[in-house]
């Protein structure tokens, strides 16, 4: 069943006498925070239909009160997630707590952090990226992501690689520059940067659970490899749209949450739609024009701009007609989603090629359902619990039984090609509704996965999961065992379908074995990347 906490009127009076307190935030109902019900449910609806969208975690937040929540099975509340790029947020909040503590400034040039690796042929435009171009991901710095797969040193492979522009003048993400950040918050603090957020952040406000990926020496990595609960990342939320404030406490300043939060770069402005014919052509330049001139005396965008995304501190914003919102990003769908005018928070957590589908649902479907006051019950709280119910992944399904079973399974072990999978040997065995998947890697990592008929069993192994992230030294620094959740069903005379979910992690797999005489094909499907070996005993 899904783990859903939609909260019960019984729990409201409780939760607003306790206020916003660092173990966990308050629960309310949709209606009694301004939430129109039926514009709810259609907000979960939509996100459930999105294409090649699989919701792990999702959490609304509203004047601070968590109004719904889902962690779809097999997920639940308290696994933490992987945040991807959504980690360079909570580094630039790092850097914030370092500059308000007189550690350090926007204007500091990086060399001056570590002067003894810096090239003696440097370009001398080197010396003029600051902190805040870091910051803004305007630093020229040539783009180069494989310094985290040749380098053991990734400060000195920064520095190594060469500018591609003056410092200030050009966008180009860069995640290796929110590397820098988090080496430049060790150096100056004598602390990592983890140790230093749960200190001075963390704690406060009720983290407790935080890990982060880290360098060969030992640097957290900054811009990615973060994992949080999905309610600290709403915790986060709240205290950027409360400009960093927290029950009370200035934990951030508020100025820094200010520039963090607002256009520091304009980085993305969408094509216009020219017509194309003659006339209306002619139409719309004058318009255009027109719009131009208006915005002159007005100092507001020409009307014809319909939208555009800019780049605070490691935060993006998105200007829009109606509204201005700024997010947290990162890659597969990590989201955590920001409205001040509706003192509004999203997280999303999930596997997805992209997010703009996500990001169209909550500001067309989610927003509207926003209302300026509080509405009495209508008696949909069963129905909004059913809707964020209907999140659940479903187990394989299929048949229980095939009449080839013993002879495709069984103690044997099977050798693989080399495959991108990194996976070495595997071999499948059924007993009592319950197939165990056992895969060794390519470095002698063993898992042992029971997976479940028609429900998901979820176990804990020390093997880690497959990882995307190209990097020397990737996952240390990550705590625990890996939890991974499995199912199977006989889907075809010959072929087994396995699918895994990596519980704390991201990672979602549909294996396919197809059994034919001696060669056995397998279809490894991940993130929705496929990958087929073929291999012959």
């Amino acid at each position: 069943m899904l783990r859903i906490r939609l909260i019960s009127l019984l729990t409201i009076a409780a939760s607003f006498l306790a206020g916003i307190n660092a173990a966990e935030l308050p629960r309310a109902t949709a209606a009694s925070q301004g939430i129109d019900e039926l514009g709810l449910m259609n907000f979960i609806d939509t996100l459930r239909t999105l294409p090649n969208t699989q919701i792990h975690h999702l959490m609304v937040v509203r004047h601070g009160r968590v109004v719904a929540e889902a962690h779809p099975s097999p997920f639940a509340a308290e696994d933490t997630h992987t945040l991807y790029s959504c980690s360079k947020t909570v580094t630039a909040l790092a850097v914030g707590i370092a500059a308000d503590k007189g550690l350090l400034n926007v204007t500091d040039k990086v060399v001056s952090f570590f002067p003894d690796k810096v090239p003696s042929d440097a370009d001398p435009r080197l010396s003029e990226v600051t902190v805040k171009h870091l910051l803004t991901m305007t630093s020229g710095i040539k783009n180069n992501p494989l310094t985290r797969e040749r380098y053991n040193d990734w400060v000195l492979g920064w520095l190594e690689r060469g500018m591609a522009a003056e410092p200030g003048t050009d966008w180009e993400y860069d995640t290796m520059s929110t590397f820098m950040l988090s080496a430049i918050v060790q150096k100056v603090t004598g602390m990592k940067l983890l140790d230093f957020l749960n200190e001075n952040l963390f704690t406060p406000i009720g983290i407790t659970e935080a890990d982060w990926e880290e360098s060969p020496d030992g640097t957290n990595c900054g811009g990615w490899g973060l994992r949080l609960k999905t309610e600290s990342q709403a915790k986060l939320g709240v205290l950027l749209l409360n400009y960093g404030k927290w029950d009370g406490r200035q934990l951030v300043s508020r100025k820094w949450i200010e520039e963090m939060t607002s256009e520091q770069f304009r980085n993305y402005v969408p094509k216009p739609d020219i017509p194309k014919t003659a006339i209306g052509k002619i139409k719309y330049y004058i318009k255009l024009a027109w719009a131009h001139i208006k915005s002159w005396f007005t100092g507001k965008e020409p009307e014809l701009v319909k939208f555009w995304e800019a780049y605070g501190y490691q935060t993006k914003i998105l200007h829009h007609p109606t509204f201005e919102a700024f997010f947290a990003i990162g890659l597969n769908g990590q989201t955590i989603y920001m409205n001040r005018e509706r003192d509004l928070v999203v997280v999303i957590n999930g596997s997805t090629p992209g997010y703009g589908s996500a990001f169209k649902a909550i500001w067309s479907v989610l927003f509207p359902a926003c209302l300026p006051q509080p509405r009495g019950d209508s008696g949909l709280e069963s129905d909004i619990m059913a809707h964020l119910q209907s999140l659940d992944h479903k187990p394989v399904s299929g048949e229980l039984f095939n009449t080839n079973e013993k002879q495709y399974t069984g103690k044997k072990t099977h050798r693989l090609a080399g495959n991108e999978m990194n996976v070495r040997t595997f071999a499948v065995s059924i007993a009592d509704s319950v197939c165990t998947l056992t895969i060794t890697d390519e470095a002698e990592n063993t898992a042992v996965i029971p997976c479940g008929y028609g429900k998901w069993l979820t176990s804990s192994n020390s093997c880690p999961p497959p990882y995307d992230m190209k990097a020397l030294n990737a996952l240390a620094g990550l705590h625990g065992e890996w939890k991974v959740a499995g199912s199977y069903a006989w889907t075809g005379p010959h072929t087994l379908s396995i699918s895994l979910n990596y519980v704390n992690w991201v990672t979602h797999r549909d294996i396919k074995l197809d059994f034919w005489n001696d060669e056995i094909t397998i279809q490894d499907n991940f993130n929705p990347e496929t990958s087929q070996t073929v291999l012959f005993n």
